[in-house]
């Protein structure tokens, strides 16, 4: 289940600096900045497992911030994972932006969140899918899916919403200079990003077994589990706009949920919605494809999703 630590034999020169909680590292000349979540355990030790398609994704112009969760078995409570590492993304931004000069960076650059996209792996794509659910702006209709989708858990769901927006709050307060930044960056609203094998629950199934108990056990566990995450993503109005999808062929741990999305989004190209089909991809290789040694190919069509997806 380890996979070696990458070592790169190219020239420039991928180096990782801790801000915050995080890791970060800084391109000198950024198209753009991908924040990163992985798997279930491997997103615990991300530049372990996934340092060569960082390293690719540095190569093609990317800054990085690879936020990390911490190992957790019994941690079923994904949502407010979700806002935690919003709460990160707050903290980090913050720490960036008031040490531009110190870091050499466009303060004016990382200030703009549409600059910002994410990537995330497994579970780390279902962190992304919630936080964009949260981040609809329309209180009373977001409110109304969430107490649709998620019945009991409402309340718990409207604390965590509340815990984001008072980090942005503090975020803004603790800028240096300014304290507008964040007061149209609504969580990670108008931020693209790839889904690579999404995966709505942290159990691993074991398909095409009668037996298994595995999935009905994660639905009870899991919050929000895979039923009430579909729910929110079928009732989250526009939540495609800004989102592609790689799929593994030989992927068979995340299956279902793929399928529901590009079942989902092809649905939406049907009714006459203008989504470029070309953002759902298939790729050889198994679900653990992105913690490979060679990830190249995969790393070009992460690039070339984001460059397809629509300017916000």
């Amino acid at each position: 289940m380890v996979n070696p630590v990458y070592t790169s034999n190219k020239t420039s020169e991928l180096k990782f600096i801790k801000i915050s909680k995080s890791q970060v590292a800084l391109h000198p000349q950024p198209k753009g900045v991908i924040q990163f979540i992985g798997a279930f355990v491997f997103g615990s030790f991300p530049l372990q497992y996934y340092y060569s398609l960082l390293e690719n994704l540095y190569q093609k112009g990317y800054t990085l911030f690879i936020y990390r969760f911490p190992l957790n078995p019994l941690q079923f409570d994904h949502l407010s994972v979700a806002v935690s590492l919003l709460e990160e993304q707050y903290s980090l931004r913050v720490q960036l932006l008031n040490n531009a000069n110190s870091y050499g960076i466009s303060e004016e650059f990382y200030a703009d969140h549409k600059n910002y996209s994410w990537v995330g792996h497994s579970l780390g794509g279902k962190y992304v899918v919630l936080l964009e659910i949260l981040s609809n702006y329309n209180t009373p209709q977001r409110n109304q899916i969430l107490r649709q989708c998620l019945n009991q858990g409402f309340d718990q769901a409207i604390a965590d919403i509340q815990r984001g927006d008072n980090a942005r709050i503090q975020a803004n307060q603790e800028l240096n200079g300014t304290d507008t930044v964040f007061d149209e960056d609504f969580f990670i609203r108008d931020q693209k990003s790839v889904l690579l094998a999404p995966k709505f629950n942290n159990a691993v199934d074991a398909l095409n077994s009668s037996f298994s108990l595995v999935n009905p056990l994660s639905e009870r566990l899991v919050f929000p589990n895979q039923k009430a995450t579909q729910c929110l993503i079928n009732n989250t109005r526009g939540f495609f706009n800004l989102m592609g999808l790689i799929r593994f062929k030989n992927d068979c741990l995340a299956i279902d949920d793929p399928e529901f999305i590009v079942n989902k989004i092809q649905e939406l190209i049907a009714s006459g919605i203008p989504i470029n089909p070309e953002v759902l991809q298939d790729m050889e290789g198994s679900h653990l494809q992105p913690t490979n040694i060679s990830t190249e190919t995969l790393a070009d069509s992460i690039d070339e999703i984001l460059r397809m997806l629509p300017s916000p």
